[in-house]
């Protein structure tokens, strides 16, 4: 608690200790609320205090302990970690300080993309178990799991920094979810219906074609229901 109570005068003197713990990575019980909860809320009183007088203490080298230490819990199933932590790394990510900004990319390129990456795939995965199992509640589970990582993707992308959209569009859209889109095409296609905007689009991709717009997907989704409906008279 008395991480998370300092006073603001006596913030620049710990510091230095506050960083040493991050790095230190300690263990806590996942049972154990209190102790995550109140050092999760110390790590981000540590990022919401980051300015450019003192951002070079929160670097380690070329490290960034704080960020790498929130990464670690962005997932973790204890809603509190899970925000708190997920706060500290939009922080970091949006500082001003190129090093530290740098070094927040880093860990958000090397180790918070692919854990969000292996949580989508996790919860499709267990969306098909539920479905063949005709399981509602696993169903639902699985769905919000996916909407969780979702929602914290786009408070990634709503940043509006040119270096995250970039880190998110190779390891999150550029990965799992045109992975995703292209078993749907593929289900798609086994249906005999007609070609879908998705056939096309991973065609594109395949051949290194560009990604389109999300103007152009609205023009394709619009004349594949023209399409649609022109079949069915």
């Amino acid at each position: 608690m008395i991480l998370v109570n300092v006073k603001e005068e006596s913030f620049p003197h710990l510091l230095d200790q506050l960083n040493e713990l991050a790095k230190g990575q300690p263990e806590i019980p996942d049972k154990s609320h209190d102790v995550l909860g109140s050092y999760i809320a110390a790590l981000k009183r540590m990022a919401l205090r980051l300015t450019s007088e003192n951002a070079d203490q929160f670097l380690d080298a070329a490290r960034l302990p704080l960020m790498e230490e929130a990464a670690r819990y962005v997932v973790h199933g204890y809603d509190m970690a899970e925000t708190g932590s997920r706060v500290v790394c939009l922080c970091l990510l949006q500082a001003k300080n190129p090093r530290v900004h740098g070094a927040a990319v880093e860990v958000l390129t090397s180790q918070l993309l692919p854990k969000l990456a292996e949580r989508l795939r996790s919860a499709w995965a267990q969306m098909a178990t539920a479905m063949q199992q005709d399981k509602a509640g696993a169903l639902q589970a699985a769905i919000a799991k996916e909407q969780d990582v979702l929602d914290f993707v786009v408070d990634l992308l709503s940043l509006r920094q040119p270096a995250v959209t970039q880190a998110v569009a190779a390891g999150i859209v550029c990965g799992p979810l045109l992975s995703q889109l292209h078993v749907l095409a593929e289900r798609h296609r086994c249906l005999n219906r007609p070609q879908s905007i998705w056939e096309i689009l991973m065609m594109d991709v395949e051949n290194n074609g560009l990604v389109p717009t999300p103007e152009d997907v609205d023009a394709m989704q619009a004349a594949e229901e023209e399409r649609a409906r022109a079949a069915e008279e």
